[in-house]
């Protein structure tokens, strides 16, 4: 069987490659969890034994912290030039914060590592190609896109992509996650500031209690005595959100950039030993937290960068034992701002802008429909006790408007990938004029198509719906609509 290093050591040959051909600057790209460090390690350590000098670029303390003993592994004892750590460039090795960099002279380097590159068009991290014009540059990350979809043409030549998501989790070098959503709130309504949501305005939205689902809550129902990271609006927000964890009896703590670095380590210690179960934070672990037994993570704060998002996700998908699955619980609708779950790939390019891949759709409107716009289709489904809940509160779709939005959680399934289809069809039936129940029966024949019949939860959401429209089916309608479809599907 080839195990993930030989995996890993073909990657690392494509870059030798592409350095080999005369190429500088080469942006590496492969998903959240699966070895980037131990690539960019092996490839430090072979320059290190053929004499030459290495820099590998972070952005924070931690993670300075974390590469340097991780390079002790590879038999590398790097320098460091970060905080108030005294520079040792006798080392041909150094692991260098990008903020120390900017205010010293920089290294010798024959080959330049740049850790989470998605960050490399800031001021900080440009100047590099200027000091270092005719050194090897290697970007690596999980996710090349910023938040105002530019790509990174600039900057590199080439992109290399590893495997795609789906491989990882088909050969088990990570695990596959579960998704649990609520309803998104409107957005069209939240101005933006930065090229993001305003964090201010959002705060205020999320204090109402109407638009996130009540995290405690999520986290007792579905994650339970599991090690949960909570990605927070704010400090204030992190810091009541673990508090009310530690009122309720769950060990919480909360982390955040100006935490002091005593106190930092201490939390993150016993998060990693289990003395503390949930880490609240803002932004802090989103990368590069290397923290395999990590089971759960709870979106509590909403954000249109795509890059965050599934840096975030990522932190759920590493292997550890006796770890099945990663837990999502998204209780801000992070998944329908972003049209993608933990599992989905993207088609990552130079230019931005990449196109979401995954190997089913989220949704896919059948032949007879793709003429329609559907572009404001309301989504629902049914939680435990079979009531309607609001997906998306897109209700500018007839009847609908006075449907309140409940924020509670729900996994997210196939079915409800399909029901969207359902919905299309309804939404026909109305604009045509025809009976609304035609849109029961094509719905049924989508599905027939596919040789399976209508489950249970289908059956309950199509009556829900044709109920809260207003019309009036005998139950026994539904009764032989199920028993059809229930020995389709046998």
């Amino acid at each position: 069987m080839v195990t993930l290093r030989q995996y890993q050591r073909q990657d690392i040959d494509k870059i030798e490659e592409t350095f080999a051909r005369g190429i500088l600057h080469v942006l590496y790209v492969l998903p959240t969890g699966c070895g980037k460090t131990t690539v960019f390690s092996s490839l430090a350590e072979k320059y290190f034994h053929q004499g030459e000098y290495v820099n590998i670029i972070v952005h924070r303390n931690e993670l300075v912290e974390q590469i340097h003993d991780r390079l002790l592994s590879f038999g590398i004892e790097a320098g460091i030039i970060a905080g108030n750590t005294k520079p040792d460039l006798s080392k041909r090795v150094q692991v260098s914060s990008v903020q120390s960099l900017s205010r010293r002279n920089s290294p010798a380097a024959d080959l330049v590592i740049i850790d989470e590159a998605h960050h490399c068009l800031a001021s900080t991290y440009t100047r590099l190609w200027k000091e270092y014009p005719t050194s090897r540059i290697l970007g690596v990350t999980a996710t090349p896109i910023r938040l105002n979809g530019d790509g990174f043409d600039d900057h590199f030549e080439v992109m290399l992509n590893s495997r795609p998501l789906h491989w990882y989790f088909d050969n088990r070098y990570l695990v596959k996650p579960r998704h649990h959503v609520c309803a998104n709130i409107d957005s069209k309504l939240i101005p933006t500031k930065d090229g993001d949501y305003d964090r201010e305005v959002l705060d205020n939205i999320v204090k109402e209690g109407k638009v996130q689902a009540d995290v405690l809550k999520a986290y007792q129902t579905y994650a339970n005595e599991k090690k949960a990271v909570i990605f927070c609006q704010n400090i204030n927000h992190s810091k009541s959100v673990a508090k009310l964890f530690t009122d309720n009896g769950i060990k919480a703590s909360h982390l955040d950039g100006d935490t002091p670095e005593m106190d930092r380590k201490r939390i993150v210690r016993h998060f990693r030993s289990g003395r503390i179960k949930v880490l609240c934070n803002v932004d802090i672990v989103s990368e590069g937290f290397d923290i395999p037994d990590i089971e759960a993570v709870i979106l509590a704060a909403l954000s249109k960068s795509l890059a965050k998002y599934k840096q975030q996700v990522g932190r759920v998908l590493r292997l550890a034992p006796g770890k099945e699955f990663g837990l999502v619980l998204d209780c801000v609708g992070m998944w329908h701002e972003h049209m993608a779950t933990a599992s989905d790939d993207f088609e990552w390019n130079l230019k931005g802008q990449p196109k979401v891949k995954r190997d089913k759709p989220l949704f896919e409107l059948p032949s007879d429909l793709c003429d329609e716009d559907f572009s404001d289709l309301p989504l629902f489904a049914n939680d435990k006790k079979g009531n309607l809940v609001a997906l998306s509160n897109s209700f500018d779709h007839p009847d609908v408007s006075e449907i309140p939005v409940d924020v509670s959680l729900i996994p997210i399934a196939d079915h409800l990938s399909r029901l969207v289809v359902f919905e299309a069809y309804l939404a026909k039936a109305q604009k045509s004029g025809h009976k609304l129940l035609a849109a029961v029966f094509d719905y049924k024949r989508y599905v027939e198509m596919q040789n399976r019949g209508l489950d249970k939860q289908e059956i309950t959401y199509c009556q829900n719906r044709i109920h809260q429209l207003g019309i009036e089916v005998k139950e026994g309608f539904w009764y032989y609509l199920s028993e059809n479809s229930f020995k389709i599907s046998a």
